[in-house]
């Protein structure tokens, strides 16, 4: 019985044990104290009395049973695993206080598997304090816990500093059957493990882990300072809105951290420009080894970026891109995936790359030499595409696994991939399921597999197509004849209980022959290693005889070299003097140099400033001799105007005379006029006096002065200027 049917009839009869546990007096703590130096019992006690505390649950003998087989199969002094138990706040901090105090799992736990349990918030902060305190520690795995954006945060910042951890899984159990697998189902330890999880979910209670974008930004950047983890897995936490922001971050710690080899986002709404991102930052990451981006919405513009990391990335091993929608946009890195010589496993179902995209995988196939595992399940592929695949099968020397299934291949389609069987030595898992196949094309396939003695095939899957009841024996008969077949999954078609079982019987005998001539070959291989050590011993002797004249041969080499290096030093010492004088001349020569460049610098000085002064003066010269050119001139105009005024003094005396005398008497008559006009403005004041106006006669009388002052202001002047033209001329 599991763990989990435990845990149903512990719940479904816990009223009655609480009858019988009250009757007997149980009290758990008695237990506890009698255990105290048998860990494995003391740690489940002590657990599961704190389990019963977080589901505010009586304890009962039953359950603690239960529990104590639990944690016999499962837990030891490596390793503590304990999937779906319902481990809360209050068992956690328990469980850390059992694992800190033991000597045994302090020193030595390197595994711990918390999944599926209802850790939340406070129970993370108690498995963290285990991984501070226990250096041993390599793998943690805390999926299905609903630890949140405060537990991851918290996770983040032990990350920052921790330097033993190597392992750590905060991924949530998702429909898309895991990190490796598909519906398909070609991973099944993934598939397994995912199904074993999902079911402790359900009986727990618990919830995924919904670690936030920001969150999971944090951890990528403390992965960005982290130097020891290998392997992080984030699957199904559904990043939501902030998923671009953590893909950045992730792009950005991919192409600086140097130790993480497996990443595992699958199923985080990324998106096809956030996956782009962290498939573009693997051109610049040569450390990264396994990839899942599965079911991230990422589209056939990402055709491209897978293309360029193909063909830059030499470590890349696996790619996982299950559940997307590439479409046409897997063409794209096809060309690449013919020369990449790094990746293994490529994965791809769900794609719907069709019957194109097949055939071009398919011609890849025959060209790589790596590619070993190809999942194309759930493409849309008719038997067009599955006879190109039919041929790559047949031709390509290393694919080991092929998984078509969920593909309208039918039967004709289904006798080229028999075809393909034949002779083949590599393939060992081939999952057609679910691919319409009826008697005909499964009749052909075991033919194929049972008449070919170098067959190596291990896994066959051919699970719900249309194969009838009377095809039954014509299976058996068929696989009867095969000794490699071990895994043959028929279920799902119309195949009799009988004949169902019969194929299971040669698959345990075929695994049973497989295990037997396990020991043969041990035996031949320990007569051969014996000739070989034989041969060995032989070899040593005749090496030891070589030894000693290789020492001999040594010694005087030594004694050679020694001289060879007396003689070098000599040499080098008197290299060094002759470098020295070199260098002392060289000294010498720099310095006169300088002073000769400096004399130079000088001279060059002093002609620059003989120059200057010499324009100056020339400069100066040139005005002095205009300036005495204008003074002659100025001095022959003025003597000829001196020699033309001597010339006309005379003539010009006279009539100066002549005007004088003309000022004269205009004068005497302005005088004469003048007192007469000022009689008539004596008798015109008093005729005003008299009260006789006559405002025209005033008038007349003002116009006459202002007439006569004008007259005598011109006379004036030209008395003046008679004056002074009568100074010039003497």
């Amino acid at each position: 019985m599991s763990m989990a049917e435990l845990l149903h009839v512990e719940s479904s009869t816990s009223s009655h044990h609480e009858r019988q546990d009250d009757q007997q007096g149980f009290d758990i703590k008695e237990l506890v104290s009698d255990r105290e130096s048998d860990h494995p019992h003391k740690l489940a006690d002590v657990v599961y009395d704190a389990i019963c505390k977080d589901g505010e649950e009586q304890p009962s003998r039953k359950g603690l049973q239960s529990f104590r087989d639990k944690v016999f199969e499962t837990c030891n002094a490596k390793q503590i695993i304990l999937k779906g138990v319902r481990i809360g706040g209050k068992a956690s901090a328990a469980l850390c206080k059992q694992v800190l105090s033991s000597p045994s799992f302090s020193s030595s736990l390197r595994t711990l598997d918390l999944s599926a349990n209802q850790l939340a918030y406070y129970g993370v902060l108690s498995v963290l304090q285990i991984i501070r305190s226990v250096p041993s520690l390599k793998f943690v795995s805390l999926g299905n816990n609903s630890i949140g954006s405060n537990g991851a945060h918290e996770i983040a910042k032990m990350l920052s500093t921790n330097t033993s951890l190597w392992s750590l899984d905060l991924g949530s159990a998702s429909s898309a059957g895991g990190a490796g697998g598909g519906r398909g189902g070609s991973s099944s330890s993934s598939v397994s493990s995912v199904s074993s999880v999902s079911g402790a979910a359900a009986i727990g209670g618990v919830g995924r882990n919904r670690v936030d974008g920001k969150s999971a930004a944090k951890l990528a950047l403390a992965l960005c300072r982290n130097r020891s983890l290998t392997s992080l897995s984030l699957n199904a936490n559904d990043l939501g809105a902030d998923g671009l922001k953590a893909a950045e971050t992730f792009a950005v710690m991919l192409t600086r951290n140097k130790s993480l080899t497996q990443l595992s986002l699958q199923d985080n709404q990324l998106g096809s420009k956030g996956a782009a991102l962290v498939l573009a930052s693997l051109a610049k990451n040569q450390t990264l080894r396994h990839l899942n981006l599965s079911g991230n919405g990422v589209g056939s513009d990402a055709g491209r970026t897978i293309s360029a990391v193909l063909q830059t990335n030499d470590t890349l091993a696996s790619l996982r891109l299950n559940g997307n929608s590439l479409g046409v946009g897997m063409l794209s890195f096809c060309e690449a995936l013919t020369f990449n010589t790094s990746l293994i496993i490529l994965e791809l179902e769900g794609n719907g790359i069709g019957d194109s995209g097949a055939e071009a995988i398919a011609q890849v196939l025959l060209t790589n030499r790596t590619l070993t595992a190809v999942n194309v399940a759930d493409n849309q592929i008719t038997p067009r595409g599955a006879h190109a695949m039919a041929v790559a099968l047949a031709g390509s020397p290393v694919l080991a696994s092929l998984n078509i299934a969920h593909n309208s291949i039918k039967n004709e389609s289904c006798v080229a991939l028999a075809d393909g069987l034949v002779g083949n030595r590599v393939i060992s898992e081939l999952d057609i399921s679910s691919c319409k196949i009826g008697d005909t094309g499964v009749a052909a396939l075991v033919s194929a597999i049972g008449n070919n003695p170098h067959c190596v095939i291990r896994k066959l899957r051919v699970r719900d197509n249309y194969i009838t009841a009377d095809a039954g024996d014509a299976i058996v008969d068929g696989l009867f004849r095969n000794t490699s077949l071990t895994v043959a999954d028929f279920r799902g078609n119309q195949i009799d209980h009988v004949r169902l079982g019969k194929i299971k019987s040669i698959c345990s005998r075929n695994l049973t022959q497989i295990k037997d001539l396990e020991p043969r070959r041990l035996r031949a291989e320990i007569g051969r290693l014996r000739g070989e050590q034989i041969k060995l011993r032989q070899a040593q002797h005749t090496l030891a005889h070589h030894r000693a004249a290789i020492q001999q041969t040594r010694q005087r080499i030594n004694v050679i070299e020694e001289e060879k290096a007396k003689f070098l030093s000599l040499q080098q010492q008197r290299r060094e003097e002759i470098r020295a004088q070199i260098e002392r001349e060289k000294q010498s020569i720099e310095e006169a140099r300088g002073r000769l460049e400096e004399k130079k610098r000088e001279l060059s000085g002093v002609e620059a400033a003989y120059s200057e002064r010499l324009a100056e003066t020339q400069i100066q010269l040139d005005a002095q001799l205009e300036s005495r050119r204008q003074v002659e001139a100025q001095l022959a105009k003025v003597k000829k105007e001196l020699a033309d005024t001597v010339r006309d003094r005379p003539a010009k005396v006279n009539e100066l005379k002549m005007s004088i005398e003309e000022v004269k008497q205009e004068k005497a008559a302005f005088q004469n006029q003048l007192t007469h006009i000022r009689k008539e403005l004596l008798r015109l004041q008093q005729a005003y006096q008299d009260a006789q106006p006559i405002p025209h006669l005033i008038e007349q009388a003002k116009a006459l002065l202002m007439a006569n002052a004008e007259s005598m202001d011109q006379i004036t002047l030209e008395q003046r200027g008679g004056k002074k033209i009568s100074k010039k001329i003497s």
